[in-house]
């Protein structure tokens, strides 16, 4: 696809990849995303649920992200002294 997208004279303006792992415990998930940067946790589920899953596992609400991961990607390479992409490839990110 990207071949022929390509030939379409279409440009890639972002991509990324990460490998996603998820579990559930009492209706709560949790998602492990593994990025080329930085690995994350995101818990899913009603409110109370979700506070003590995080308290269990030695989180609080101060740890919480909310910017999107590919902001977090460009905001790294800044700090990193690396020029700013969107392009969040393993093998990749840090060049």
């Amino acid at each position: 696809m990207q071949k022929i997208l390509g030939q379409l004279e279409f440009e890639p303006v972002s991509s990324y990849e990460r490998f996603r792992t998820e579990f559930v415990k009492d209706k709560v998930k949790f998602t492990i995303d593994e990025y080329p940067f930085a690995n994350f946790l995101e818990i899913e589920g009603k409110e109370d649920k979700i506070l003590a899953f995080a308290k269990e596992l030695g989180f609080s609400v101060t740890d919480n992200i909310t910017e999107p991961c590919d902001t977090l990607f460009v905001e790294w390479r800044i700090k990193n002294g690396l020029k700013p992409t969107s392009h969040m490839i393993f093998g990749k990110y840090d060049k």
